[in-house]
């Protein structure tokens, strides 16, 4: 299984999801492809990925690797420069095996990871190590996301500027807007739950789609699956 990152150009999709207009981009455009398969630690079915920009460097999860005995060595978490080169492989298996995809809030140092498994969202925080995905990493569940009706949350971003988590669903192709209420807290009985449906993009969301950055020209890297164009929606509210 040859799987590969692919860096694309997805503005239009980003802009509809916060509710702007791109002036350009109106189409992927792959710069770089990188076989995460043939690294010495593989990574055979990459399919959550973020950037840290505190250390340069690309975070990406796995959510199949351990289902492939003679590849599984515990690490579903990889960490790579923009290049491509792997840096290191580290591991959420003490409380998630099916990492579907990951997103930094690099502001309060936290690591969403989601579970279409447990139909859950985490959240990570490195411990003295200052690292994620390492044993003494803070660990909480912050959203049970088969309460607002998605029972596959495949995709996952954060938009620090609203303090909202994005949830795309795989199977009902639906995409669920996560606030926080006066509390301050994920998870709890005063989240804004907004969500639309995405059946009627070119592509709907289902894994890594989606990007936190809305600065033009920005070029997100995309896991797993060859990119095609990009549909736009237009959600109401925030």
């Amino acid at each position: 299984m040859n799987r590969a990152i692919r860096f694309v150009v997805c503005i239009p999709l980003i802009m509809s999801l916060l509710n702007a207009q791109p002036a350009h981009a109106d189409h992927g455009q792959v710069i770089r492809v990188t076989l995460t398969s043939v690294w010495s630690t593989p990574s055979p079915d990459p399919m959550g990925i973020t950037y840290d920009p505190r250390t340069r460097r690309l975070l990406i999860s796995d959510s199949e690797v351990d289902e492939i005995p003679a590849l599984w060595r515990g690490h579903n978490l990889f960490v790579a420069r923009r290049k491509g080169n792997l840096v290191s492989a580290r591991t959420f298996k003490k409380f998630t095996v099916e990492p579907e995809d990951v997103a930094l809030d690099s502001g309060h140092d936290a690591l969403y990871v989601t579970d279409d498994d447990l139909d859950r969202v985490f959240r990570d925080r490195p411990g003295k190590d200052g690292l994620f995905g390492t044993r003494d990493d803070v660990v909480a569940t912050v959203l049970r996301t088969h309460r607002f009706g998605s029972f596959d949350p495949e995709g996952l971003t954060y938009f620090a500027a609203k303090r909202m988590l994005i949830v795309s669903d795989s199977t009902s192709h639906r995409v669920y807007k996560i606030r926080r209420g006066k509390d301050g807290r994920f998870g709890r009985g005063d989240d804004f739950i907004r969500s639309f449906g995405s059946t009627s993009m070119a592509s709907p969301p289902r894994k890594t789609s989606l990007w936190s950055s809305a600065r033009r020209n920005t070029r997100p890297p995309v896991a797993g699956h060859p990119p095609g164009r990009r549909g736009r929606s237009h959600p109401a509210g925030g």
